[in-house]
């Protein structure tokens, strides 16, 4: 899979546009969501927990803790999270170089 830099992916969107995007209403709409939804999944999981008459299967409850972290990362997402994400330029030129 090719990694795409961090320079190319963010197109110079700074950490103050990332902040701005963030406080707009359209975006704290999107995050109260994430969070509500997040909530939904807790509450159908300890659902689950409470009215199974034994241990519910563990891919079921690992399902639900995958989906309920993935939705709290989704709702926390910071600048530097998508900044790290992406492989650094010098780290891609010694790659492209290597190959």
């Amino acid at each position: 899979m090719k990694r795409y830099t961090a320079k190319y992916v963010l197109d110079g969107i700074t950490e103050a546009d990332f902040q701005s995007w963030k406080h707009h209403p359209v975006t704290k709409i999107y995050h109260r969501y994430l969070r509500d939804f997040e909530r939904l999944l807790a509450e159908k999981q300890i659902g689950l927990l409470r009215t199974s008459q034994t241990m519910p299967d563990p891919y079921v409850t690992g399902e639900f803790k995958g989906r309920i972290e993935t939705v709290s990362d989704l709702a926390d997402l910071k600048y530097q999270d998508i900044r790290s994400f992406y492989t650094p330029e010098q780290e891609q030129q010694e790659q492209e170089t290597e190959e």
